[in-house]
């Protein structure tokens, strides 16, 4: 898998503008070898393809690494259980594949981020349940995961379809600051 090192700032602002973000929750995960949960943030955004039914969500795993390395490997090692074979019969028949995204970490390894993005046959008004009642059950079956309380970024879970209008300055710029604000209050950053 290919590490990079990525401004996390830059990226949520790509991100902000590319993504339909939906929903945010911080997470423990428990790893081997270490004696304290591993804390992280959970994004996830998503979009209706053009035929207004199938889409995907986006799951971007944003863990505090501290730059440890072998926090790092096993956080790799971790996602890369995540597959098609084990998810799939629990995904239920609207599920079609997955598709994981390049690692990205920040300077010294200090964070690190894994993306997972999940494609569905039919997706509209099905995406809370989804998120709630599928997805996020599942990775707690088969990760040593805890979530928070599940975020919504709007009342409105469902994503727009794929004709997709730029997000304005002032939407960047709330959503930048309301993860910074979750990041700050949930690693202790002032």
């Amino acid at each position: 898998m290919i590490q990079r090192v990525i401004d996390l700032e830059e990226q949520i602002r790509k991100n902000a503008a590319d993504e339909d973000f939906l929903a945010f929750t911080g997470f423990s995960l428990d790893l081997p070898g270490q004696e304290d949960p591993i804390a992280g943030v959970l994004k996830i955004s998503g979009r209706i393809r053009r035929d207004g039914v199938s889409g995907f969500l986006t799951l971007g795993f944003i863990v505090d690494s501290a730059g440890n390395d072998a926090v790092r490997e096993s956080l790799m090692a971790l996602f890369r259980g995540i597959t098609e074979e084990v998810v799939k019969p629990r995904l239920g028949r609207n599920f079609q594949y997955l598709v994981p995204t390049v690692t990205g970490t920040g300077a010294g390894n200090s964070w690190s981020m894994d993306e997972i993005t999940f494609y569905f046959n039919k997706m509209k008004d099905n995406t809370r349940h989804y998120v709630e009642h599928l997805l996020l059950p599942v990775l707690s079956d088969i990760l040593p995961i805890r979530f928070e309380t599940l975020q919504w970024w709007n009342d409105s879970p469902e994503p727009p379809a794929e004709t997709h209008r730029p997000a304005t300055e002032a939407q960047s710029q709330s959503f930048i600051q309301a993860v910074t604000d979750y990041v700050r209050s949930r690693f202790g950053f002032k």
